[in-house]
């Protein structure tokens, strides 16, 4: 990861990097941020689960989060090719295997954690230590994390980070004292 970050020329320096983890509402997650930021007219580049993205085009993804070699080359990429953000899923195995590794993630996120994964990880205290890295090694000093703290694992990620000096947003469909909070929902079909 030092080597590809060096060699691609710290390419996440130049870039708004949004990291979104958890177990469930990664891909859906990146597609709504990626679609809002160009609704407002900036160029993006995504990596993720479905495809990887360089503003329109689209390219085969191999994991949902690349080896660092690769990682870094896209967001290399991206940044010659004009994007102002780069916005990538980021697995429990990425995390573990320092394929993020010398990233400036300027914004993390937190969705959920929820019984997976756990072939890979030994238990889910492993699963959850590796998705909170994200947040606690990853995300730059200035950086924002966004947190679910409707799950008990976002709760604690919310804790550690409590004076971090960070700026920390929180959401819930649960708790109108978030930051942002659901209200009045329905559904329609």
């Amino acid at each position: 990861a030092y080597v590809s970050n060096k060699f691609y020329g710290e390419p996440s320096k130049n870039l708004t990097v949004i990291g979104i983890t958890g177990t469930n509402g990664k891909t859906t997650t990146s597609y709504l941020i990626r679609s809002i930021l160009e609704k407002s007219g900036d160029a993006t580049g995504l990596i993720g689960t479905i495809s990887y993205f360089i503003k329109d085009k689209k390219y085969e993804a191999c994991h949902t989060t690349p080896e660092a070699p690769v990682f870094q080359a896209m967001l290399r990429h991206m940044l010659d090719e004009g994007c102002k953000f780069a916005i990538s899923e980021v697995s429990s195995h990425a995390l573990s295997q320092n394929r993020v590794s010398y990233t400036r993630f300027k914004i993390a996120v937190f969705t959920n954690l929820t019984r997976d994964h756990l072939d890979f990880h030994k238990n889910m205290e492993e699963y959850f230590l590796a998705k909170k890295r994200l947040f606690t090694k990853f995300l730059s000093e200035d950086g924002t994390a966004i947190i679910n703290e409707d799950d008990i694992y976002g709760q604690r990620i919310l804790a550690e980070l409590k004076d971090s000096g960070r700026r920390i947003i929180t959401y819930s469909l649960k708790n109108n004292r978030a930051d942002v909070c659901a209200i009045n929902i329905t559904t329609n079909f």
